[in-house]
């Protein structure tokens, strides 16, 4: 019970680990904090090895619960009985971290659908409106999309944004007279930390 405990901690502690990089820049700059956001992007790079180290963890725990017991590690009846309530409670806590590091890995893929409405202003207030693209390095994922778009949404002058993590290309639409070109790049360096590509 106590190995299985530490199994169960170790993959819910890897599935944070990995996902530090999306949802922690993306909540930070939901939450207005976003020079907080850039603070865990360095684990990016480390991603794919804690999934696959996560998913290795789990893989071993379940094993270990669901394997069937010999009659030498049964030994005697009273503690077969006391053994199966700590089963069921282990298999019950297994799929609850396996179905957390689900949820937590898969948070980029969904992300989105707490920011969509977000991303377009009325152009009723602005009266320069230019549409400008860049390249970003970096980001690699939708969370990565949806932590550059917010950013640059907190910006007064900004009408849309459009990331793309396959080409590394933003697209934002923005009123010229109240903010530049270069003042969204900036923004983009200072608060994610994302680099602006020449």
């Amino acid at each position: 019970m106590k190995t299985n405990n530490k199994l169960i901690g170790t993959t819910i502690i890897a599935a944070i680990l990995g996902s530090l990089c999306c949802v922690v820049p993306f909540l930070a700059i939901l939450a207005g904090v976003s020079g907080f956001a850039s603070a865990f992007t360095w684990l990016e790079p480390l991603r794919p090895y804690l999934i696959i180290f996560s998913i290795t963890v789990l893989s071993f725990g379940f094993y270990t619960v669901y394997k069937k017991n010999t009659k030498n590690e049964i030994e005697c009846d009273c503690e077969n009985n006391h053994s199966n309530s700590n089963i069921l409670t282990s298999k019950n806590i297994l799929w609850v971290a396996a179905i957390l590091n689900l949820l937590i890995f898969t948070f980029p893929f969904y992300s989105s659908v707490f920011v969509e409405n977000r991303y377009i202003k009325s152009p009723n207030n602005y009266t320069h409106i230019v549409i400008d693209s860049f390249r970003v390095s970096g980001m690699t994922c939708e969370g990565c999309e949806n932590t550059i778009n917010l950013t640059l949404q907190n910006e007064n002058g900004v009408l849309n944004t459009v990331s793309s993590a396959k080409t590394g290309i933003v697209k934002v639409q923005y009123d010229s007279a109240k903010i530049s070109l270069g003042n969204l790049k900036k923004t983009i360096e200072k608060k994610t930390a994302y680099k602006i590509m020449n």
